[in-house]
């Protein structure tokens, strides 16, 4: 904590936390286990604070850590924790300009005002049947996201409709088209190369491949499960 800057931990209780178990919450907060970094006010000036923090639709791999180190230590009522950022703006900065230049518009928000709840108030789709039954497989095509083509739609169709006799919900089939994608499965990417009518003797991705071949540079472990080790 600074006069211009701050973090904000935004807990979530099941039950009351207080006494001893308050005391060890504020020192897994503290920095360098300093008691007296931890306020339960901010220090900033409200006026000029801009505070930045994750998108409450996602529990960040932050706080999964975070509320299994407290219940590590018997914290057993932290059910989530997210860290926020708090910048005090200079008097002639630009606020949209500075948010832009702080802040990952994938992953995080800014907070308008101190969170006093995760809930975001969005209601989940409700899971549906996909009527393949009555509309055949090209049904999928009018899904937005799916990218499957003419013999993934055949196929989906043969095992749901033909050989167990009913359609399939929205979840399986987006499922299904995640877990086979071209990202996941390498269907094209690792398929024969043909170009102007001549058989390549390489895959796609055997030409990126053979960058590490070349040059591995120390790499152990690559194209193996999305990870690598140097």
């Amino acid at each position: 904590m600074s006069d211009r800057f701050e973090y904000c931990f935004n807990v979530e209780l099941s039950d009351e936390c207080v006494g001893t178990q308050l005391n060890i919450l504020c020192n897994l907060f503290a920095d360098g286990f300093m008691a007296d970094t931890v306020t339960f006010e901010s220090q900033l000036s409200e006026n000029r604070v801009v505070e930045i923090g994750p998108n409450m639709n996602v529990v960040t791999a932050w706080s999964s850590n975070m509320v299994s180190i407290c219940h590590a230590v018997g914290l057993t009522m932290v059910t989530r924790v997210e860290r926020s950022r708090r910048y005090v703006l200079d008097e002639d900065a630009n606020r949209p300009n500075f948010v832009a230049d702080h802040y990952d518009r994938m992953t995080e928000m800014v907070y308008d005002k101190p969170l006093t709840t995760f809930e975001t108030g969005i209601v989940p789709e409700a899971v549906y049947e996909v009527d393949m039954i009555d509309d055949g497989p090209d049904v999928l095509k009018g899904i937005p996201g799916i990218a499957m083509d003419a013999w993934d739609r055949q196929f989906y169709y043969d095992y749901f409709v033909v050989k167990h006799s009913r359609n399939p919900t929205i979840v399986e089939i987006m499922d299904l088209n995640n877990a086979n994608s071209e990202h996941s499965r390498h269907g094209f990417f690792g398929a024969t190369l043909i170009i102007d009518g001549v058989v390549q003797e390489y895959t796609l991705f055997e030409r990126v491949i053979d960058t590490l071949t070349v040059n591995p540079k120390g790499s152990i472990v690559s194209f193996k499960d999305n990870s690598s080790v140097i």
